[in-house]
């Protein structure tokens, strides 16, 4: 939602085809990591793909409907969106993919850390005094 409000505040328009844009790149980084690309190789170089995209996207389709009609505008942005989704299920299927964190060596500390933390943890804690109390009495 912050996007969008970002987006809208810089241009005046709500670019519908922004969120598509954002997961086209990460599968960009997917596809790089999945090639055994470092992460952060991987990550920087997706950066600068939806940098590059997003500013040839914006000579080609947005730049020649600077004075268009606000429905002109709006029928890009969704043309974007459907263009972008259908373009990222051709080429990288329509299944959900995922990928390790670039912190997984830190992983056992920041669980421990998190479970000390979340209120999840709080809330077993006090059953099990409660459990305790009941045992006692």
């Amino acid at each position: 939602m912050l996007a969008l409000v970002m987006i809208y505040r810089a241009t005046h328009h709500v670019n519908f085809g922004q969120g598509e844009m954002a997961m086209f790149s990460t599968y960009i980084a997917w596809s790089l990591l999945e090639a055994s690309v470092p992460y952060w190789v991987a990550g920087i170089a997706a950066i600068a793909f939806g940098f590059a995209a997003g500013a040839l996207i914006e000579r080609v389709a947005l730049r020649p409907l600077h004075n268009a009609p606000l429905l002109s505008i709006v029928t890009v942005f969704v043309a974007l969106m459907i263009i972008i989704q259908s373009a990222a299920g051709l080429l990288f299927g329509h299944e959900s993919h995922s990928f390790a964190s670039p912190f997984e060596a830190w992983s056992p500390w920041a669980r421990a850390c998190c479970r000390a933390v979340t209120p999840e943890s709080h809330r077993h804690e006090g059953e099990m005094k409660h459990a305790e109390s009941q045992q006692a009495a």
